[in-house]
């Protein structure tokens, strides 16, 4: 498979159209075209552009999947989670299935219940804005 073949690919998995995906890297959509037709090769500036949006530049000009398919929002949402407390980060992946994939009775996901005392009272005061973060000992 060539790099026109795998940024078609790319471009398809973001459920972009070629307008879209053209515009986004600031290119004519007859250009885009050329890319995926093997025509002509897209510049560095091309594909930076269309990285910020989660295509993985490394597959489409190597053929090697990156790993990282994040797209900005994800990303975000990700420093996001690893901000929050310890206790409270055990507690999301616990519920989501993440780190406990078997079904837990009872309303503690896995934790016990003085955990999940001191979860509870985690959550409250991280939502008034005022959680000490043991970790780095910063409020």
């Amino acid at each position: 498979m060539e790099i026109g073949e795998r940024l078609k690919e790319e471009r398809t998995r973001l459920g972009m159209s070629q307008t879209e995906l053209a515009e986004l890297g600031c290119v004519q959509r007859n250009t885009l075209f050329n890319y995926e037709k093997g025509v002509r090769s897209p510049d560095a500036d091309f594909l930076a552009r269309i990285a910020e949006r989660g295509a993985d530049i490394l597959y489409i000009v190597t053929g090697r999947r990156s790993g990282a398919l994040l797209g900005v929002e994800q990303e975000s949402q990700l420093a996001a989670l690893s901000r929050l407390p310890q206790a409270v980060r055990e507690w999301l992946l616990g519920v989501t299935g993440v780190t406990n994939p078997q079904p837990v009775s009872g309303v503690s996901y896995g934790v016990s219940e003085a955990s999940s005392r001191q979860l509870h009272q985690e959550i409250a005061t991280y939502g008034a804005g005022k959680v000490h973060d043991k970790e780095t000992g910063q409020d």
